[in-house]
């Protein structure tokens, strides 16, 4: 009696993504298998690897902010391994040129080293992140999730945090006036409503008096620029993270006139213990063309929001033993909290039912949501900005821009004191 043969099974498709003028391996880089919804994030070491992939012939790209894609067509056999190179060369001036905002560079004029990140790019690669997470793509930018609370993201450029980062909506400075620090979760909803987001690397073109030793970050939201209809989104995914999003834009209207809104709420559980979220956001902007030479552009937007954080400095030991058992850290002495795991949040306590709470904060009333526990940190802002932009292209060598905006908030993002009584 002759054997069976074993049924065919899917290939592998592995490989590395290097950066062609350091021949470097670029970690971070996404390879995907167009149309097929089959993709990898490559490693520390630029490596990457897709299973379950298909017989037959398939189209690989390999892509990563500020640089060239990367493309290979291939011919999977069955069970078989095919290992790929993919070099990518550095387009630091890549995307569309946009003359009409300011402290914007413009391509192959500005002497400044910058990336522009499309709209479709921000919707493609962005999710359900805050927006510095998707600048991880983008050379000599670091961005992390610091406690993993929302909205509590932080940015580096060069080396230089965000306090030496000039952070602009349409050329308006969103960093705090006192010290130049910044507070993502108040800007909730600005990636929907973002056109193209533009980072300029070192000290550049700015036509405002912000900290920008290390970079500038411009997000625009020009409504003449995106496409008519209304769009409605809704995102769900892991501990209960719920968003529903609305979007309506009028396109250019007889070359005068655009408007564009965005209205959004998100809930959720947040992946760290107790980190949960409770957001709105609104965007509205009006363009007006009054004359070839003459634009405006009228902006509103804000996000009130609240939720709950985690203290980000703690010992490697407290969320993996094992680990920082590894890298040579010494855990001898007193073991205090120890391999909690990665998603511990040591700020929160439970109450009893029927409690009574009476609760301090630094000058500001707050209601916390329905829930058996309170958070020793929690943040809970608003701060609407409103601005007017208009530009003056007088002549081809003389242009005037001029803006005039303010944002006033109001909140805190740490509870001082609550006193919890029995019922």
């Amino acid at each position: 009696m002759l054997p069976l043969a074993a049924a065919a099974g899917p290939g592998v498709i592995s490989g590395t993504v290097y950066n062609a003028d350091t021949s470097e391996p670029m970690s971070m880089a996404q390879v995907e298998i167009v149309g097929k919804g089959l993709g990898s994030i490559t490693d520390l070491n630029g490596y990457f690897e897709i299973a379950n992939v298909p017989a037959g012939i398939h189209l690989v790209r390999a892509t990563f902010i500020g640089f060239t894609k990367g493309t290979e067509v291939i011919s999977l056999l069955p069970d078989e391994k095919i290992e790929l190179k993919f070099l990518l060369k550095s387009d630091i001036i890549a995307g569309e040129e946009v003359t009409t905002l300011s402290t914007r560079a413009v391509k192959r004029e500005s002497p400044v080293s910058f990336t522009d990140i499309p709209q479709e790019d921000i919707g493609r690669h962005l999710g359900s992140v805050d927006i510095p997470l998707i600048l991880n793509r983008t050379p000599s930018v670091y961005a992390t999730e610091t406690g993993g609370g929302s909205g509590d993201a932080r940015i580096n450029i060069r080396g230089f945090n965000q306090r030496n980062i000039a952070v602009m909506i349409n050329g308006i400075p969103v960093n705090d006036m006192e010290n130049g620090q910044l507070f993502w979760s108040n800007w909730e909803g600005l990636a929907d409503a973002a056109s193209s987001i533009q980072v300029q690397r070192g000290m550049g073109i700015s036509n405002v008096a912000v900290s920008s030793v290390g970079g500038t970050m411009n997000v625009i939201t020009e409504a003449a620029a995106k496409s008519p209809g209304i769009t409605y989104k809704q995102e769900i995914g892991a501990d209960n993270y719920k968003k529903s999003t609305l979007m309506a834009n009028s396109g250019l209207v007889n070359n005068k006139l655009a408007f564009s809104t965005v209205l959004s709420r998100k809930t959720g559980d947040g992946w760290v213990s107790k980190t949960w979220m409770d957001a709105y956001s609104y965007f509205i902007s009006l363009s007006l063309l009054p004359h070839p030479k003459h634009k405006i552009e009228i902006s509103a937007l804000g996000a009130p929001q609240q939720h709950g954080q985690r203290p980000s400095q703690k010992k490697i030991a407290v969320f993996d033993l094992d680990f920082a058992e590894d890298q040579g850290v010494d855990v001898s002495g007193p073991s205090g909290v120890y391999d909690m795991g990665i998603e511990y949040n040591p700020a929160w306590g439970a109450y009893p039912a029927g409690a009574t709470l009476t609760e301090y904060y630094q000058g500001a009333s707050h209601t916390v949501p329905n829930q058996n526990f309170l958070n020793t940190q929690i943040n809970f802002y608003h701060k609407p900005q409103f601005g007017v932009n208009w530009f003056w292209d007088y002549s081809d060598k003389l242009k005037f821009t001029n803006v005039l905006y303010s944002s006033i908030g109001r909140g805190v993002y740490q509870r001082e004191l609550v006193v919890i009584s029995a019922g």
